[in-house]
């Protein structure tokens, strides 16, 4: 494990020495207190989305980066899922984190990334992580497929994943696992033995969809409900950055809102709280939308501010799954997110 901690540093930041600890908000074990009967579904779950991008100093770093926090930072703040992209990068033949086309790492691989999750998971017992994998470059075919298949169902890393391909009944079966959300295939008619694992979001992912479904598990009518809106007016020049704000901001409030509906309560809901937005003149990067910006030019309220806002108004309500951009720019967001 030392050498795949090492090797992804670059993604994983540094190796916390002995036990993780956050004196400042005691969110490191948050999960621990709650009852192993506590479905996933009941669950408020802080989240960021392209999680590994924190470190990313090259090209458009406006663009790609959409993180400021290494990944044992996140874990330590009370993130419980994580958006990590992928792909095969041909100079190595070895698969990394990507956002887009963007390498993150030409020294980290997705599974020293893993093994980082398994390092926390060892130190944390009693919690439970999600994550997506997303291919995310190049191609998403059956070789691909069949080099990230070993990563999560191989003998030694087996027992950190949960081993089927629906939801988890509850979190006294997920505790020290991590439950794989797949948006890629396992292509199993040219390779029988890839056995689907994981909960297939793959499938019927629509882009830049404020409100969208998928039926992942057809035999018991489970669905995955998901806010993905993240172009913003498109490259409408007229709309104001604060009015693309407030269109995201009413996007994700009314999608989490619908989770509390009749028969919702038991379906998978995901918000992300992220997006950016174009216009001559009129740039909205990550970072801007996130956090907000207050100079001679603009008075922008970030997204983050207004969903904490928001939520100071929603203790003890039904949130879902929620994903952060820059989630530190409101230092009791996680929190509130989580009660």
């Amino acid at each position: 494990m030392a050498q795949h901690l090492e090797a992804g540093k670059p993604i994983l930041g540094e190796v916390p020495r002995g036990e993780f600890s956050n004196p400042n908000n005691g969110l490191t074990r948050w999960m621990s207190g709650l009852p192993d009967s506590t479905p996933l579904t009941a669950i408020n779950v802080p989240g960021t989305h392209d999680t590994c991008t924190w470190n990313y100093t090259g090209p458009d770093e406006s663009v790609y980066r959409t993180q400021a926090r290494s990944i044992f930072d996140q874990l330590n703040a009370g993130i419980r899922f994580l958006d990590i992209r992928f792909g095969l990068d041909s100079d190595s033949g070895v698969l990394r984190v990507y956002h887009a086309d963007t390498l993150l790492s030409s020294t980290a691989s997705l599974e020293d990334v893993l093994w980082g999750l398994y390092y926390f998971l060892e130190n944390h017992p009693r919690e439970t992580l999600l994550v997506s994998l997303k291919i995310d470059h190049g191609s998403t075919g059956l070789s691909v497929q069949q080099a990230a298949y070993p990563l999560i169902t191989a003998p030694e890393v087996s027992d950190y994943w949960v081993q089927t391909d629906t939801l988890p009944t509850n979190l006294g079966s997920s505790r020290g696992k991590i439950v794989l959300f797949r948006r890629f295939s396992f292509d199993t008619t040219d390779d029988p033995s890839l056995i689907p694992v994981g909960v297939n979001v793959a499938s019927g992912w629509t882009d830049n969809n404020a409100d969208f479904s998928i039926l992942y598990d057809p035999s018991q009518s489970l669905t995955s409900y998901i806010e993905d809106l993240y172009q913003l007016n498109g490259d409408a020049v007229d709309i104001s950055p604060s009015e693309k704000v407030e269109e995201k901001f009413n996007a994700i409030t009314t999608h989490i809102s619908h989770s509390r509906g009749v028969g919702n309560t038991s379906q998978i809901f995901i918000s992300f709280a992220s997006g950016y937005g174009n216009g001559t003149g009129d740039v909205l990067t990550p970072r801007i939308l996130a956090e907000g910006v207050y100079n001679s030019s603009y008075q922008i309220e970030g997204i983050n501010a207004k969903i904490n806002q928001w939520l100071s108004g929603q203790k003890g309500k039904r949130l879902g799954i929620v994903l952060y951009d820059f989630y530190e720019s409101e230092k009791d967001l996680i929190q509130k997110t989580i009660i």
